[in-house]
């Protein structure tokens, strides 16, 4: 009976383990994404903390399931087992997080273990640290910045390399290195650095050197999107969530830019104005599907009307190539736009979106409040999550509602 019992906790520990690596897989996307809504980000939050909670009480007796998702080969897996360690749930669990950090050589299990840090203040992983002393690799001197910045303590490196030459490391520690920038302010970030960044061209890196810019209150930082903007599609998105009506032919442009992707489109989405519906409604018609179709998704976030249709069809390889009938099976699909309906509500309701406000969904996102939010998508709340933070109305840029900030 008692090893029945003990099989039985065995494996609803690793069920804890498996759903927790995979629902913060879907926190992370849902904070990017255009199709999930508030409360279903909520409902994400209470499935990672009953998860957590879960592994904290197993304790000692969910050691075996939280090391081997430690150190195995799935990366959600170690971050769900980095977060409960981070929580307490073995005594140990500080170290172990630690010397996995240490001999991880992927850039995305290292990735992954410095995740752990960032969202919630970790005291036991920052003792840990600290009693490491100042001569470590970079990857935790990182952390221990990380994991300071998130409590609230200032960063004592003085034997460590500067923020600048951790942020020309490759692969994970330069990437985090951005991540740290954008909390701490006491090294100089100069803008040269942040533009040659950007014109390197590398996408990840380009999305954390602007948000550190605009993290830290950089003056130049809206200078810098807007010059890039028509040329690098990160730095359009950053000036679209942070820029104002101004900005609208800019963004215009590099809606009509082809060389940008169907992605192109999502910068005016962003930016709220009325004015880019009439412009959307004739994108519609695009001959590209992936095109039409992210018209439709720029055309839904400001107006809030689905214009998609039910048809759905695959979406061509960027190269024009015709796949033979097996390759067919594995293309991306999306559905087309209902041109129609999208020109018959313009007609009949366009005009109640007035010029001025930010619209998101058909919703003024900026002075919305309460259950207003709840139905409106992440991707919109956070980015006015940020416009609050830019503007000086809130420490961090955080989703209102959400136990977590938004970060790059």
């Amino acid at each position: 009976m008692w090893l029945e019992i003990q099989g039985w906790v065995r494996d609803l520990n690793e069920v804890h383990v498996d759903h927790l690596g995979s629902v913060w897989g879907h926190w992370r996307r849902a904070l990017r994404s255009p199709e999930l809504n508030l409360r279903q980000l909520r409902r994400f939050e209470a499935r990672i903390e009953a998860h957590v909670d879960a592994l904290v009480l197993a304790g000692n007796e969910a050691q075996e399931e939280l090391q081997a998702a430690l150190v195995g080969e799935h990366d959600e897996d170690a971050r769900a087992a980095a977060d409960a360690l981070g929580c307490g749930a073995l005594a140990d669990g500080a170290e172990r997080w630690l010397e996995a950090l240490l001999a991880a050589e992927s850039p995305s299990r290292k990735d992954t273990l410095l995740h752990a840090l960032q969202l919630r203040p970790r005291p036991a992983l920052l003792v840990a640290l600290e009693r490491r002393g100042p001569k470590v690799p970079p990857v935790l001197q990182l952390a221990r910045r990380l994991a300071r910045a998130a409590a609230g303590k200032p960063t004592l490196e003085a034997e460590g390399l500067a923020l600048r030459d951790l942020r020309a490391l490759a692969g994970a520690e330069g990437e985090w290195a951005w991540r740290a920038t954008a909390s701490e302010k006491g090294e100089r970030l100069e803008r040269a650095e942040v533009e040659a960044t950007l014109d390197a061209g590398e996408p990840a890196r380009s999305e954390l050197a602007l948000a550190a810019a605009f993290a830290r209150g950089e003056s130049w930082a809206l200078d810098v999107a807007r010059s890039r903007a028509k040329d690098r599609l990160v730095a359009a998105r950053w000036l679209a969530a942070l820029g104002s009506a101004a900005d609208f032919e800019l963004l215009m442009r590099v809606a009509g830019d082809t060389r940008l992707g169907p992605e192109r489109f999502l910068p005016l989405a962003s930016l709220g104005d009325p004015r880019a519906l009439p412009v959307l409604l004739e994108q519609l018609s695009l001959p590209r599907p992936a095109d039409s179709s992210a018209a439709a998704w720029a055309f839904r976030l400001l107006s809030g009307l689905d214009v998609h249709s039910l048809e759905r069809v695959p979406v061509p390889e960027p190269a024009g190539a015709l796949p033979d009938a097996f390759d067919q099976l594995f293309l991306d699909e999306v559905f087309l736009p209902d041109v129609a309906k999208a020109r018959a509500w313009l007609e009949r309701d366009g005009a109640k979106l007035e010029p001025g406000p930010r619209w998101r969904q058909g919703v003024a996102l900026d002075a919305a409040s309460g259950t207003a939010l709840d139905a409106l998508d992440v991707a919109g709340l956070a980015e006015r999550a940020w416009r609050r933070r830019v503007s000086g109305g809130a420490a961090a840029a955080q989703v209102p509602g959400s136990s977590f900030p938004f970060t790059p």
